[in-house]
């Protein structure tokens, strides 16, 4: 006959739950075991996630930075997202900023605070999108 090491559900414990590794009770909604450590999932149903950090890219956070501010002090955007990796994002940055700096070639007459005030947000957000981009 087989001796359970720990209680199980079907024991008189039903509503406890008990470490895999140690045995240690668990506290309600416990994520990690007290006493040796374990991670616990307390929702059977969500998977377990695993956490490794970011691999190293080897590209300076400064460069990026500086390429996304001096030359989008001109209306050159996206060379810091190009620099980091991010293409797709970088082409549209410069994109918009060629479309915007045309919009306000021709219609500064007319609403130039408009399309300066879109210009410095659009500039505003690409050098925090890279500032937030972890490398």
């Amino acid at each position: 006959m087989e001796v359970l090491k720990y209680p199980t559900a079907t024991s008189a414990f039903a509503n406890m739950a008990y470490c895999d590794k140690c045995g240690n009770e668990l506290q309600p909604g416990a994520q990690f075991c007290n006493k040796c450590g374990k991670p616990f999932n307390a929702d059977p149903i969500a998977p377990q996630v695993e956490f490794r950090p970011l691999p190293d890219t080897g590209k300076s956070k400064t460069l990026a930075l500086l390429l996304a501010i001096i030359p989008g002090l001109f209306g050159i955007w996206g060379i810091g997202q190009i620099y980091l990796g991010k293409l797709g994002k970088g082409i549209l940055f410069f994109g918009a900023g060629v479309i915007i700096a045309l919009l306000v070639i021709i219609t500064l007459p007319f609403c130039s605070i408009i399309f300066v005030l879109l210009g410095a947000a659009g500039y505003i957000i690409q050098v925090l999108d890279v500032i937030a981009t972890p490398v």
